[in-house]
Formats: structure tokens, C-alpha cells, sequence
């Protein structure tokens, strides 16, 4: 028994000594992609309409009164625009690369409502001014290396939170991600490489967590996008591969835009982010 429980013991630190690898080599990419692109919006992701279709979102949940802690914020691209939005804009994030483009971008932006610091989402709970409203989280869990880590991530976001205020989370789903790829296949095409750094959430598990920890929950899809831009854009171009910047993708935003929510209801298997908006958190029974 004891010689089971050195075992288990020993497998559990080798574990974690491989998460904390994987972590510090996620780090060092985005800490380098921020050091080549700076402020470019291609610095946390190349397709610029699923980003702006995130980042509409994303505004229409806020208002003029909110405290916004953007986790993971990059280098600012978006959370500037959240800070026209909003009363005042915490952004923080594990690069300092990423914060260093931020704090030169916000400088000579002019705006006075928000400032960047370095922060890592386990150490959040320490670092969450009590005036903040919402939390917002874009693509962070999926660079956290491990299920283990993102679990224990998301339960950092949702303990930081104030009581009545709200969570926003954008994250990649393995499972919309696996029929996505299906439907490539087929439809001819080659599936999508999953990125070296990005681990997916497991949707169940997510969505548990979500329904146990806040009173209220709604999610928004992408799925009439990643149609047009993942399936019929391919299949227009072969052989040729697709670009992100083509003109249908500009079509495809737009028409994402003004789908029915309904219709985006029947594509959300292959919307590979999907976002989450959460507000009061239910407080636990002792």
C-alpha cells in the first residue's frame, strides 16, 4: 500500500512538473508573438472577423457603469474598445510581453480609464479590485496547458467575481471542434490541425460547473461562421487554400451578425468558441 501511494505520489508530481513545462513554453509563444506583432490584432488571433464577431459580443454585454477586469487581455486590442464602453478597464495578463504593448498602446491612445498589469489567472483572487462588475475571459482557459489547470482557472474567474455581477467566457469546445471536422471530412476537405498550445474544455463538464455556480446563464454562437468560413470558403477555393482576410469571411462576419438566434441554435455543434454570459453567482451552502 505504501509502495502504491509513492507510486501515485511520484505520478502526480511528474505531472505537474509536465503542466508547469507546458505552461512556461505557452508563455514564452505568446511572450514572443507580442515582441514581432506588438499591437497588431494578429498578435492573439489571425482571423480579425471572428475576432471582431467576439468583441461585438463581448460590447453588448457591458455598460457605461461596469468595472471590467479583462483576464488575459493580450495586448489590448479589444480591451480598449471595452474601455470606451465602460467606466474603468483592468486588464491583466501572464505575458509581459503582451503588457508591455498594451501599456505602450493605452498610452498613446490617450485614455485614462485603464491601465494593463501582469497577472496570472491563479493569482487573480488577490489581484480583483472590489468595484469590479464583470470579469470578462477570451480564449485564456485554452492556453492553460491541461483539463487540470482550466479547471482550476475557471474556478479561480468564478470565485473572484462580486456576487451580482457577471462572468463572460469565450472559450474553444472540444466536441463542436470534433464535428466541425466532421463535417470537413465530409464535405472533402482536410480536418483542422488543433493549434500545439490549446487544450479544448470538455462542454459538459463546463457547463455543470456554470449551472452550479451562477443563477442566471445564456451562450452566444458562431456556428453560420464557421459554415461560411471554415466550409464553404474552402470548398470555393480548392485547391487554393482559404485566407482569413478574403472577402466572403468579411461576408460571412456580416451575415453571422444578423442571424436569427435560433438558426445559430441549430449550428452550435460546429461553433468551435463558444461564449457564456453569466451573471449573480449562487453562494455556497457551509
Amino acid at each position: 500500500m505504501i509502495g502504491a501511494r509513492r507510486e501515485s505520489l511520484t505520478e502526480m508530481l511528474h505531472c505537474s512538473s509536465l503542466s508547469t513545462v507546458r505552461l512556461n513554453q505557452i508563455n514564452r509563444y505568446w511572450n514572443k508573438k507580442a515582441k514581432n506583432l506588438g499591437f497588431d490584432p494578429a498578435a492573439t488571433m489571425k482571423d480579425s472577423n471572428l475576432r471582431e464577431l467576439e468583441i461585438q459580443t463581448i460590447l453588448s454585454c457591458l455598460r457605461k457603469k461596469d468595472v471590467l477586469v479583462d483576464i488575459g487581455g493580450g495586448n489590448g486590442w479589444a480591451t480598449l474598445r471595452y474601455a470606451q464602453k465602460c467606466r474603468y478597464v483592468y486588464l491583466f495578463d501572464r505575458s509581459l510581453e503582451m503588457v508591455k504593448a498594451a501599456r505602450k498602446r493605452i498610452r498613446e491612445s490617450g485614455l485614462l480609464n485603464i491601465e494593463a498589469n501582469p497577472c496570472d489567472l491563479h493569482d487573480l483572487p488577490k489581484q480583483i479590485p472590489k468595484e469590479v462588475t464583470v470579469i470578462n475571459c477570451t480564449r485564456l482557459l485554452i492556453n492553460l496547458g491541461s483539463h487540470k489547470n482550466i479547471q482550476k482557472g475557471l474556478r479561480n474567474l468564478i470565485q473572484s467575481g462580486p456576487r451580482h455581477g457577471r462572468l463572460i467566457l469565450t472559450e474553444g469546445i472540444d466536441s463542436h471542434f470534433t464535428t466541425l471536422n466532421q463535417w470537413r471530412i465530409a464535405c472533402g476537405l482536410e480536418p483542422i490541425p488543433l493549434n500545439w498550445h490549446n487544450t479544448l474544455l470538455d462542454k459538459s463538464k463546463l457547463e455543470r460547473t456554470l449551472k452550479k455556480s451562477f443563477v442566471r446563464s445564456k451562450k452566444i454562437h458562431y456556428g453560420v461562421y464557421y459554415l461560411l468560413s471554415r466550409i464553404l470558403h474552402p470548398l470555393l477555393v480548392h485547391p487554393e487554400p482559404p485566407q482569413f482576410g478574403a472577402r466572403i469571411n468579411d461576408f460571412a462576419a456580416l451575415i453571422s451578425r444578423f442571424t436569427p438566434a435560433e438558426v445559430e441554435k441549430d449550428l452550435e455543434k460546429i461553433s468551435l468558441l463558444t461564449t457564456y454570459i453569466c451573471s449573480d453567482r449562487k453562494i455556497r451552502k457551509p
